[in-house]
């Protein structure tokens, strides 16, 4: 595949041609992308640039719509994969971490705040995802307008049942109508599957509610998230080396709104 060459800056109009558009899992054509004032205006037949305005050639290339990580600590990004598995819950993961690691947390946390969230957004960039749900708060450096990804600013969270303090009053200072998200249900033991039921007694679980993990919820949980309306973030990789198992594929026909995160 050839360099795409040099990026004009500074123009209205730029012409991406000769690569391959991804229409759908199993679908795709050749096609030219028109970028103007920096949004798509149109995808179509092979087409030159107007005189005066960029050009993109990406023959060989198949261009696809950035990805969507539903689920991440953007902070987090330069830290190596803390554990010693498998485990049963995220009390016990957490708890481990910081006994037998805590001279990489102490190197990690001679890095800026700044540097450490850049670099969280540039490795999603560099994974092809545009969209990042950041569990933490927005701090201002993700609200700038030349922070790589764009970062959800509406919506609430609390951290989870064990370790997220007082749930209810999260949830309270979260805006009329936007999702509150907390970790529930991460691990394969007792512990982990009760907290669904927890945040059902506490009131929490109704349709602005998204779980994350939810590996341990079992028939009798999805049940109940699909009475309230729920919806989860499943984050595979992250269960499958911190836990060594996956979420049950039960889980995709069972729940409406089910999404994917890398945490």
């Amino acid at each position: 595949m050839r360099d795409p060459g040099p990026i004009a800056r500074d123009v209205r109009s730029t012409l991406i041609r000769g690569a391959r558009c991804e229409l759908g899992p199993r679908e795709s054509l050749r096609a030219s992308i028109r970028i103007t004032d920096g949004r798509v205006t149109c995808i179509g037949a092979e087409s030159s640039a107007e005189p005066g305005h960029s050009e993109i050639d990406l023959s060989g290339f198949l261009i696809m719509p950035g990805f969507i990580n539903a689920h991440d600590h953007l902070q987090f990004s330069l830290h190596p994969r803390l554990a010693d598995p498998p485990y049963r819950n995220y009390v016990e993961w957490g708890k481990d971490i910081h006994t037998k690691f805590p001279e990489v947390f102490a190197r990690h946390r001679t890095v800026s705040k700044a540097v450490r969230l850049w670099w969280g957004g540039l490795r999603n960039l560099l994974c092809g995802v545009t969209t990042v749900c950041h569990h933490d708060p927005l701090w201002p450096e993700l609200q700038r307008r030349d922070f790589p990804v764009r970062v959800v600013h509406d919506y609430g969270w609390g951290h989870s049942v064990a370790l997220g303090g007082d749930l209810r009053d999260a949830r309270s200072a979260t805006p009329a109508g936007s999702a509150f998200i907390v970790h529930a249900c991460e691990g394969v033991d007792e512990h982990a599957r009760e907290e669904l039921f927890r945040l059902d007694r506490w009131g929490l679980l109704d349709a602005n509610v998204v779980l994350v993990h939810g590996l341990a919820v079992d028939e009798e949980g999805f049940e109940l998230m699909k009475a309230r309306g729920a919806s989860l973030i499943l984050c595979p990789s992250s269960n499958e080396f911190l836990f060594g198992r996956l979420p049950e594929a039960a889980v995709f026909g069972a729940i409406d709104k089910v999404a994917l995160g890398s945490d």
